[in-house]
């Protein structure tokens, strides 16, 4: 996640846990009928919201691929990244029914 993400991410955290403690205090302090009015209200843009981001994220071109650096070799040869000389994968061949 790149930083500019995590800080809008945290933004969204914040702003919808205020949200959450304001309604609390209200439902407290005011009548439930005020209160449900309000939530209702906040839901509704929520949803619009959160619809408007399903339709972004739907609609936007795709991102381009990140470009990896081949892994190296280990000392003693341990490990090292697939090579087309390494030769064809291994045919999965399947169970005859006999050994069923």
């Amino acid at each position: 996640m790149t930083g500019r993400a995590r800080v809008v991410v945290w933004l969204f955290v914040v702003v919808l846990g205020l949200a959450a403690l304001g309604l609390g205090i209200l439902a407290a302090v005011a009548d439930l009928d005020t209160t449900a009015q309000i939530a209702t209200v906040a839901g509704s843009v929520g949803g619009l919201a959160a619809a408007a981001v399903s339709g972004y994220a739907l609609l936007r071109p795709p991102a381009a691929p990140e470009a990896h650096p081949p892994r190296r070799r280990r000392e003693h040869g341990r490990s090292r990244p697939a090579a087309a000389s390494d030769g064809p994968l291994p045919a999965i061949v399947p169970a005859s029914r006999s050994a069923l």
